[in-house]
């Protein structure tokens, strides 16, 4: 008679858990959006199908972000620590891709190998709105952590191939490369040039945990082929008796969320 009630209940369990892990997402979404301490009421989600563990979304609206073919898959185990974990891919604006790992914490959360490729004009339009970019961004393995909406630790290489800007003509800067990195004292980056194209650039960064960031490093035109380029760097600072610009930029973050 043990037996057969505690099979019982286990096989009960089972069941509970299945239902709860079917629950279509659609529901789960509209409960989370209408809570009044949910900040989910910015966000738009359209046609939302499959259940909330493994589902799908034809368009995601945040501000001018836009994500469509959203899909994604609840990472069961990781609900045992306290987190939020799941892997997740999007179509981005302009054909781009994305691919990456989230992980949700009570007062974090975190990007693991984050694959992006699209138009640099597309993906820069939330930070860089009215300035028509050229060129792809690429990222691969790229992580990111936040805490209470400030980054806090960073690593991987984000590239801008074909790089430049439309200033009523357009503006060749060539190949960026950023690379990223964290110490103790928060997130390094370093932003150079590929070394033949229209710019010479170097800057190195330092974001730290409370927002704070610098940036200093130097620009100059690589030759006397392309005077746009010239005149949109004089719009940076003085130039030196060499011909370079001396960048030095301070300042601080706003939490993302």
């Amino acid at each position: 008679m043990k037996s057969w009630k505690g099979w019982l209940v286990l096989t009960s369990v089972f069941y509970l858990f299945f239902l709860l892990w079917t629950v279509p997402a659609g529901f789960c979404w509209a409960w989370l959006a209408s809570r009044p301490e949910s900040k989910m009421a910015r966000v738009t989600m359209v046609d939302l199908h499959g259940p909330w563990s493994a589902g799908g979304c034809a368009l995601v609206k945040l501000g001018p972000l836009q994500l469509q073919d959203l899909a994604w898959r609840i990472h069961p185990l990781a609900l045992l620590g306290g987190r939020l974990e799941f892997t997740l891919a999007a179509t981005l604006p302009d054909a781009g891709k994305m691919a990456a790992t989230v992980s949700l914490g009570r007062h974090d959360l975190e990007l693991r190998g984050l694959q992006l490729q699209g138009q640099a004009n597309s993906l820069a339009h939330t930070l860089l709105p009215g300035i028509p970019l050229t060129g792809t961004l690429a990222g691969k393995d790229l992580s990111l952590r936040l805490t209470g909406g400030l980054p806090v630790a960073a690593s991987g290489q984000l590239t801008w191939q074909g790089a430049g800007v439309e200033l009523g003509k357009p503006v060749a800067v060539g190949d960026l490369a950023l690379q990223l990195q964290s110490d103790p004292g928060g997130i390094t980056g370093n932003l150079k040039d590929s070394g033949n194209g229209p710019l010479r650039l170097e800057l190195q960064g330092r974001l730290k945990a409370d927002g704070a960031y610098e940036i200093t490093g130097e620009a100059a035109p690589r030759g006397a082929g392309q005077p746009e380029l010239a005149n949109m760097l004089g719009l940076l600072g003085p130039k030196t008796p060499d011909g370079r610009i001396r960048l030095s930029r301070v300042g601080q973050l706003v939490p993302f969320y």
